[in-house]
């Protein structure tokens, strides 16, 4: 792994546990100021401000650390990541991977920056859990660089008959032909139909049956990618971005894609199995090997006993001589991986033996799997 690379993983995931660290303080402080207005310790401090100095002052205490934990911390963190992220300009290999194909003036390094700083400061709070601060760094740098349309108009004619939509219950509209009749769709008497959140928004385009499966389609290959190359579903949705220029941050996202956008996403997944047949990554064959695959941006996922069903994917954020650390429930896990203990290498597959008689599988992806995804610009996808 290169060296700048190297140290925009550890500045990138820094300033993504800063900014979760941020977004829980801030609301942490919201409910605190919520739930003491409601108390008599406020209305005590409004009649007695002097005999309340003290209960005042703590509560100011807080809002002063908050403030404190950013001016410090958090200004050199972020100061840190775009230090990091100029060096990495540098290097070719970085450049590709992040989607940067022209050499960036410092006037526009630092437009980039700001911008993947402002994405990643609003969507703080919805961070998937198992991807680490580089993997989003590098998706908000391609975002960044190819900015995506938004536009997310409710239809208020059917596309299809002219007709007028209107809210109908999941039950009137689908009948028996669903188990799920709870809530409501947007719906016209042609069959055409939207999904319609709890909140009663409406989820998306009206969409016939074939629209629907096209849909359903692509759900299935963002899940498959992360079979394929190791990709987390975030990173799955940021490459549907790619090919359509559609915003996608989310699986309910695809509810927005028209018929030819789902068709383009279809031809590029068939290509990207097609370049994937010419990768032929070297898989560890020792423990030693195993950590140096991790450390050069590896990922391994859990599999099922037969060797077929995948399960939890790992994405390193740090890796040690005997263990990796990875992004779990808004928080970090330890995985450890002990030299001592018995490892059975089998290709992209590895099979962990502890004394109890215990086995464990995994199945590694190497990186250059993943930047088959962006190999080739979308005019030859």
């Amino acid at each position: 792994m290169l060296k700048e690379e190297h140290e925009l993983r550890k500045a990138a995931n820094n300033l993504i546990l800063v900014l979760t660290i941020n977004e829980q303080l801030k609301q942490g402080l919201e409910s605190f100021d919520a739930l003491l207005s409601m108390s008599d310790f406020e209305r005590r401090a409004f009649d007695n401000p002097s005999s309340m100095s003290a209960y005042t002052s703590a509560k100011e205490g807080l809002h002063t650390s908050f403030e404190q934990f950013k001016a410090t911390y958090g200004s050199a963190v972020i100061s840190a990541t775009y230090e990091a992220f100029k060096k990495a300009l540098s290097k070719k290999e970085f450049c590709i991977e992040a989607g940067i194909k022209t050499d960036l003036t410092k006037s526009e390094a630092a437009t980039v920056f700001n911008k993947v700083f402002q994405e990643l400061s609003e969507q703080s709070g919805t961070f998937p859990e198992e991807a680490d601060g580089y993997a989003i760094f590098i998706e908000m740098i391609r975002q960044a660089m190819n900015p995506a349309e938004d536009t997310k108009q409710i239809a208020d004619v059917c596309p299809y008959c002219g007709g007028v939509p209107t809210r109908i219950s999941k039950a009137e509209f689908f009948g028996d032909m669903v188990d799920d009749v709870d809530g409501y769709v947007w719906a016209c008497e042609c069959g055409a139909y939207a999904q319609v959140a709890a909140d009663g928004s409406v989820v998306g385009l009206l969409a016939d049956r074939t629209l629907h499966a096209s849909r359903k389609r692509i759900r299935h290959i963002i899940l498959e990618l992360s079979r394929l190359v190791g990709v987390t579903v975030f990173e799955g949705c940021k490459w549907v971005s790619f090919i359509t220029d559609r915003k996608i941050v989310a699986l309910q996202d695809i509810e927005w894609l028209n018929e030819a956008e789902c068709k383009s996403i279809t031809d590029a997944f068939e290509d990207v199995k097609m370049r994937l047949k010419a990768v032929n990554p070297e898989y560890p064959k020792s423990h030693k090997e195993l950590i140096a695959f991790l450390e050069e941006g590896g990922r391994f996922s859990a599999l099922n006993s037969y060797g077929f069903k995948s399960g939890r994917l790992f994405v390193p954020i740090k890796v040690g001589n005997e263990a990796v650390r990875v992004r779990f429930r808004k928080g970090v896990q330890d995985i450890m991986l002990p030299r001592e203990l018995d490892y059975q290498f089998n290709g992209q597959q590895f099979i962990l033996l502890h004394p109890t008689g215990k086995r464990e599988r995994f199945k590694l992806y190497a990186k250059e799997q993943r930047q088959v995804l962006y190999k080739e610009d979308k005019e030859n996808v």
